[in-house]
């Protein structure tokens, strides 16, 4: 429901398509906050399982690829709870998904596969702007735009090509 109508989508709607009463649906998520957490945090789940797996150059690329897919997926969560009214075991969920890029975006740089001046608040202002970015567009267009997102995201990720040798002082080069 939060895919196809956002965060705003009915609860009384989202418990019908669940196929729980409003009651079990309140007992279990007191309120939208709670329950979207629980979204992300099963997605925050698999990205920490993911980690068992990915291996290799192509470990950073691969997570940041399926981190891109549920921004698309969940954008409107997404932007919801990286508001600044979001509750503090939103920012804890977020850093567990900095935290499951990290190692990766560490040894794609010891690679030379990823810039050495990525930090984990890069990676965190990433994901928010990607997530910013998306929210807004119709449910039909977020894959395609999570996908050209996350194609221009690994360009910028590049390591920076070395700087051409400055000119030595005095030289005859003719100037460029």
């Amino acid at each position: 429901m939060f895919v196809e109508r956002g965060v705003d989508a009915p609860l009384d709607h989202i418990a019908k398509a669940a196929g729980v009463g409003r009651a079990t649906l309140y007992r279990n998520f007191p309120d939208r906050d709670s329950l979207a957490l629980a979204v992300f945090e099963r997605n925050v789940q698999g990205y920490e399982a993911m980690l068992a797996d990915v291996s290799g150059p192509d470990g950073f690329e691969r997570v940041l690829r399926v981190v891109m897919a549920d921004v698309a997926n969940f954008a409107a969560v997404g932007a919801a709870m990286t508001s600044k009214s979001a509750r503090r075991d939103v920012f804890a969920v977020r850093d567990r998904v900095i935290a499951s890029l990290l190692p990766l975006a560490r040894m794609a740089q010891s690679l030379g596969h990823l810039r050495e001046d990525i930090t984990a608040d890069d990676l965190s202002l990433i994901i928010a702007a990607s997530a910013g970015g998306i929210a807004p567009l119709p449910p039909d267009r977020r894959q395609e735009a999570a996908e050209r997102m996350y194609t221009l995201l690994l360009e910028g990720l590049k390591p920076l090509p070395e700087p051409p040798p400055a000119p030595r002082r005095g030289s005859s080069a003719p100037p460029g």
